[in-house]
């Protein structure tokens, strides 16, 4: 069990099932968010869920880039995740106390000493918290290019790409940069990746499809008549 990966997780602003669900995760993880193989099984009974509920919102957790699949699972041994940190720094409020230091890292395996009325307790009491801090001190808004950022991709994003993030948008709306963005999925490429952002939106073009087809960004000058 990390405590310092807990920490972090209490401390993002999650709905509450994802951030049970991620606690629960965390449970079983090192302090650098891996090693985290717990079957869904055992999460769903930690969590008080149904093994598919479990499923759906590992799924959710993973689209958001704060779960990556590190290892399929094999004969003997469940899919290994890892909990991305840089993520959850990202979704952090920054009027929360510091996280504690911890001494060295620590691998665990699928059994693990916190138990579902423990987690809900902590879930509940740190909600709490939460809610009073931000009452005294709201947090400031993020730029308006990380804005634009997250209304086109529907993600922050990490926190060390802000100030790349923001140089590439610049001036630009959502309206101009989602269709880099659309085709940069539709072609199956990694959707955590910014260089549809960083490449394409700054140049103003895309390269054509291995089809020749034409690109969504074509679609978009001939529907404005550029």
């Amino acid at each position: 069990m990390s405590v310092r990966v807990m920490s972090m997780v209490f401390e993002a602003e999650l709905q509450p099932p994802k951030k049970l669900v991620l606690l629960a995760l965390a449970d079983h993880a090192n302090d650098d968010g891996g090693r985290v193989f717990p079957s869904m099984a055992r999460v769903a009974l930690k969590v008080c869920m149904s093994k598919r509920q479990v499923q759906r919102i590992v799924g959710d957790l993973r689209r958001s880039g704060l779960l990556e699949e590190t290892h399929k699972a094999g004969a003997r041994r469940p899919t290994e995740y890892r909990i991305i940190l840089e993520e959850l720094v990202a979704i952090r409020g920054d009027i929360l106390s510091p996280m504690p230091e911890m001494r060295g890292d620590i691998a665990v395996s699928p059994e693990s000493s916190v138990n579902v009325n423990s987690v809900n307790s902590l879930v509940n009491s740190k909600t709490v918290n939460l809610g009073r801090a931000k009452a005294r001190e709201p947090k400031a808004p993020p730029h308006r290019a990380i804005k634009t950022f997250r209304t086109v991709t529907h993600r922050f994003p990490l926190k060390r790409l802000y100030d790349t993030v923001i140089r590439a948008v610049g001036d630009k709306t959502a309206d101009e940069l989602t269709p880099y963005f659309q085709e940069w999925i539709e072609r199956g490429y990694n959707r955590q990746s910014i260089k549809w952002l960083t490449d394409w939106a700054v140049s103003g073009q895309m390269p054509r499809s291995g089809n020749g087809k034409k690109t969504s960004i074509d679609t978009f000058k001939e529907a404005f008549g550029e």
